[in-house]
Formats: C-alpha cells, sequence, structure tokens
C-alpha cells in the first residue's frame, strides 16, 4: 500500500467518523428516550459511541472487503427503543433501570447478530423474526427483573 493510498484511507475514515458522531448520539437519544434515563443521557452516549467504534474496528478487521465500511444501522432502533422504555416501566427501583436495560439489551444484541451473521440478503424474514423473539426474550425478562424489584 502505497503512501497515498494510506493517506486518502485515513481521511476518509476521518470524514466518515465526524459524520457518525452525531447519528450515532441520534441513536442513543431514540433508544433512550424514555424519561427514566434523562439523569443518565451522558454516559449512555458514550456508551453507545464506543459500541459504534467497538463495531466499525470490528466489521473493517473482519471484513473481507477492503473497501468495507460498517455503521450502526437504524433498523433495529424501534425495537431496542421499545425494549428500553418496557424495561424503564417494568423495573420500580431507579437504580436497576440503567444496568438491566444495557446488560439486556447487549444479551439481545448479541444473539440478533450471532443468528443474523448466517443470513443472506435474501432472507430479511428471519431477521425480522429474530427481532420477535428478541423482543418476547426481553419481556420475559423484564417481567421477572419486574418481580425480583417488586420483592425488595
Amino acid at each position: 500500500m502505497s503512501s497515498t493510498q494510506y493517506s486518502t484511507g485515513l481521511l476518509y475514515g476521518l470524514i466518515n467518523s465526524i459524520m457518525l458522531i452525531p447519528i450515532t448520539i441520534s441513536f442513543c437519544t431514540i433508544i433512550y428516550q424514555h424519561a427514566a434515563y434523562e439523569h443518565y443521557m451522558p454516559q449512555l452516549i458514550k456508551i453507545v459511541l464506543f459500541s459504534s467504534i467497538i463495531h466499525q474496528l470490528a466489521f473493517s478487521y473482519c471484513s473481507s472487503l477492503p473497501f468495507a465500511i460498517g455503521q450502526v444501522q437504524d433498523a433495529g432502533l424501534i425495537f431496542l427503543s421499545a425494549m428500553a422504555s418496557s424495561i424503564a416501566e417494568s423495573c420500580h427501583d431507579q437504580r436497576h433501570i440503567v444496568p438491566t436495560t444495557l446488560v439486556v439489551l447487549s444479551i439481545c444484541t448479541f444473539i440478533l447478530g450471532s443468528n443474523s451473521s448466517s443470513c443472506s440478503s435474501s432472507s430479511r424474514s428471519r431477521s425480522s423474526s429474530i427481532f420477535i423473539v428478541q423482543y418476547n426474550f426481553m419481556h420475559f425478562i423484564s417481567c421477572s427483573i419486574n418481580d425480583a424489584c417488586s420483592r425488595e
């Protein structure tokens, strides 16, 4: 790789990174739109930004396409927002809302990623059904948490 190609790649990466920061912040405000998360929004934005950086690095490093740019997509934001709001409403203790949400959303996103990595682009319905299973799993977890929180 010549120094010109390296410089061009770094410039494209820098421009892409600058453009994605406001987009990622907006994703965070969509996911955590419930009032219970207002106080924690600066920390949640940092977590989502960090997660996006890890996603980009993993995608760029592991991709077989040398020109690939992996970005967090907005398709799952509706589901993530519904899950986060449901957890916030289900848990009565304010101290448990954010940690529970972070763990459940991480587990569900991991499950979706591990199951949809073998999906071809023509099998979008499988990805949608995984989101539904993910939502039902989250609902089960949040009901269990609600029971645990109400016992305290």
